[in-house]
């Protein structure tokens, strides 16, 4: 059922999509209502209304399973024409917003931008342009979560990948990063007659790592499914552009070492879920033996359902 519903292309499949979506979301509320959400930024903490914090996060998340299939998909094509994707990302993204529905979307939404600029990257269009808004995206991102910061010097190994490190290339992303954070300076001296963001700012190097022992179980599940998609995404190198293929798996194995160095918070899933999404995906799409396929979708919708329960 499964396979015949992501595993293809047609004038219904958005719809679908989208569906798929609003039915995770109807039924994460249903078993895990709030009685408000919180918003942390370096600014201060925000308390928004429940309705309007589940319309602000299921629109958020409907167009980022969008972005993503359409990035992936149809303008880098990483994967085959299907929503398997979509199928992947949803369950993936709910992990992330356990906690923190609209922190977790909002950085998701950097991170889809920073993958976006970063596969510009490996064309050269608009570089300098693309490094001054990868920038903008990373102070915005660090805004929300310091640990984001972390990402800043890792575009600088994107762009030794890519061949495109330069003098601009490397300074160019932290002028944009500085610059967004003297504006939420200069707006919060000027305004709240307050110095709480400058000091925010000083503190960007100074996150303790938290226990990844709480993540355990988490981690495990994460590990197995980009372990598994690696595989196949090896065996897959001569049936596209070789060196698109190997940039992004540095990418990816880069991207993983940075998530498990510094487990804190929501950073290591913002960062790790477009990735797993993508790798086991690859895995899915090769598996030429239809309930295989079937059966490695219901087992990650299993596993997922656990962990929400934190029965594992």
């Amino acid at each position: 059922m499964l396979t015949r519903i992501f595993g293809q292309i047609n004038s219904a499949t958005s719809t679908l999509v989208i569906l798929y979506t609003i039915v995770f979301a109807a039924g994460y509320i249903y078993i895990d209502p709030v009685q408000s959400f919180l918003l942390t930024t370096a600014a201060g903490s925000f308390m928004i209304h429940p309705i309007a914090g589940w319309i602000l996060f299921i629109c958020g998340l409907l167009l980022l399973v969008l972005a993503y299939q359409r990035l992936f998909q149809m303008q880098h094509k990483l994967v085959k024409q299907h929503a398997l994707v979509s199928f992947m990302f949803v369950p993936l993204q709910f992990l992330v917003a356990q906690h923190h529905p609209l922190e977790g979307v909002i950085l998701s939404a950097c991170m889809f931008g920073l993958l976006y600029l970063w596969f510009d990257a490996f064309t050269g269009d608009k570089l300098l342009s693309n490094a001054l808004n990868t920038g903008f995206l990373l102070g915005i991102g660090s805004l929300f979560n310091p640990v984001f910061t972390l990402l800043l010097p890792f575009t600088v190994l994107v762009y030794i990948i890519y061949g495109r490190l330069s003098g601009r290339t490397l300074i160019i992303p932290s002028i944009g990063f500085i610059t967004v954070w003297l504006y939420a300076f200069a707006f919060d001296y000027l305004f709240a007659d307050s110095t709480f963001v400058w000091n925010n700012f000083l503190n960007q190097f100074k996150v303790a790592s938290a226990g990844w022992q709480d993540q355990l179980s988490l981690l495990i599940f994460f590990g197995l499914l980009l372990v598994l998609g690696l595989v196949e995404f090896i065996t897959t190198l001569n049936r596209a552009n070789v060196f698109k293929r190997l940039t992004f798996l540095a990418l990816v194995s880069l991207i993983a070492m940075a998530v498990l160095v510094y487990p804190t918070g929501l950073f290591p899933l913002v960062v790790i879920v477009p990735v797993v999404s993508l790798v086991f995906v690859n895995y899915l799409q090769y598996i030429k033996r239809t309930w295989i396929k079937e059966l490695a979708m219901w087992i990650v919708l299993a596993v997922f359902i656990l962990l929400q329960q934190n029965l594992i």
